[in-house]
Formats: structure tokens, sequence, C-alpha cells
């Protein structure tokens, strides 16, 4: 599945499968298995793979196959790949400081407690029904928190690269 350049921080968790992620430009796929958060920072096209199946355009997809719930199904009979995704718009300057700042692929490796805390947080964040009262500034104490983890996941990373000295080591 193909998705397109964006302009805000995408943050998905797989929960069941897994998948190949390959962000353009980088030569690498990178593999996300089931447990795994992730976060996309820097806008570039990218795309999302596990099987051998003609490309498909996301936005197509998100748009004509979206339920009632929220649910998007790609392909049919029993999904063997399930993830939760959400993504958040920054206004333009917070957007420039995010791309320069952040790494464009973060991930939150499953099985640790950042994880559990991840996927519990973004699990909250997509199930805010749209239009409830006060949705919108629930979906924002959301990101917040979610962004705060995801930062602290980060700085974790940074003191165990500075303390472990090996070449090419990262938490992310």
């Amino acid at each position: 599945m193909g998705f397109r350049a964006y302009e805000h921080a995408k943050f998905v968790a797989v929960l069941r499968g897994r998948l190949y992620l390959q962000i353009e430009g980088e030569t690498t796929p990178i593999r996300v298995r089931r447990g795994d958060g992730y976060v996309l920072t820097n806008g570039r096209p990218y795309r999302i793979f596990n099987a051998d199946v003609p490309e498909t355009d996301a936005t197509r997809l998100f748009s004509a196959n979206r339920r009632l719930d929220g649910v998007v199904r790609w392909g049919d009979g029993a999904a063997d790949t399930i993830t939760v995704g959400s993504r958040v718009i920054f206004n333009p300057g917070a957007a420039a400081a995010l791309h320069a700042r952040l790494p464009s692929f973060i991930r939150i490796p499953s099985g640790t407690a950042e994880a559990v805390r991840f996927l519990t947080i973004l699990k909250l964040l997509c199930g805010e029904p749209e239009g409830a009262p006060g949705a919108t500034v629930a979906a924002d104490k959301h990101i917040g928190i979610l962004l705060v983890h995801v930062l602290r996941h980060l700085l974790a990373g940074d003191r165990n690269r500075k303390t472990s000295g090996g070449p090419g080591e990262s938490a992310h």
C-alpha cells in the first residue's frame, strides 16, 4: 500500500502480523512486527507490504473502504496483519521543528513497557468518538501524552547509546 507525502506525524501500532515499511529514498525496508509501535515524522512517501500483491494507493483505499467505525480493510478473507494508527497535524512551525529534530522513523519495540504504553494511548486516541462532547480536547491530551512517551523513548535510547559505547547500536 503506497502512502503519499504528508505534513503530519503518523503513529501506528501493529496488533497482529507483521509488515515491511519502505520510506522513499531509503534502501532497506524496515521490518515491523506484532507489538511494535512506530512513528513516521519526515513526510516522505512510503509504502507498507507483507505479501506479493499489487500496490494499492492508500488515499483511495482509505476513502473508499472506510467503515462507519473507522476500520479500513485491504483484501479479502481473514486479516493476517492488523494495525491501529492515527495522524497528528501540527502547525507549520511545529511540523518544521519535528522534521528537523526527530528521526524519520521511530520504533517502539514489542515486549517493552514503552510499547505497551504507546499502544494503550494510541487505542485511547483512536477510540475517541468523533463529534462527542469534549472529543477534541481529549484527543489533544492523548496526543500530548503520546508525544511525551515517544520523546522519553528517544531520550532513553540516546542515554543507552552513550553508555554502551558500541558503534551502530540504536534503541529505535
